[in-house]
């Protein structure tokens, strides 16, 4: 899945676990919108299921906590064995922590 942190999200986060913009990018990009989300300083975690940030917007993560500051980025998610757990009851302790992939820009 896509992720497009924009300036709105930027510029409505906080920096906390839930609230940050990565956080309220996820969040926006997800149906059904209920699944909470929190975002640490390498993972996010989606429904309490752990999943690795790509190591571009983990390091903008980071510096988000540090500074508050942030410009528009996108990434790729990967929330398809997610979706897998929370729906089906998949139980696969492979899927404990899943890997995900980072791009700049609009790719």
């Amino acid at each position: 899945m896509k992720i497009d942190v924009t300036k709105e999200h930027i510029n409505k986060g906080e920096k906390s676990f839930d609230m940050c913009p990565v956080a309220l990018a996820i969040r926006s990009a997800l149906h059904p919108k209920h699944i909470k989300v929190g975002v640490g300083s390498r993972t996010c975690t989606l429904g309490g299921i752990s999943v690795s940030l790509p190591p571009d917007a983990a390091e903008r993560v980071a510096n988000y906590t540090r500074t508050g500051k942030m410009e528009p980025f996108s990434f790729r998610l990967d929330v398809s064995r997610v979706f897998r757990r929370i729906y089906y009851g998949a139980n696969n302790d492979d899927d404990t922590e899943l890997k995900s992939g980072a791009t700049d820009g609009n790719t």
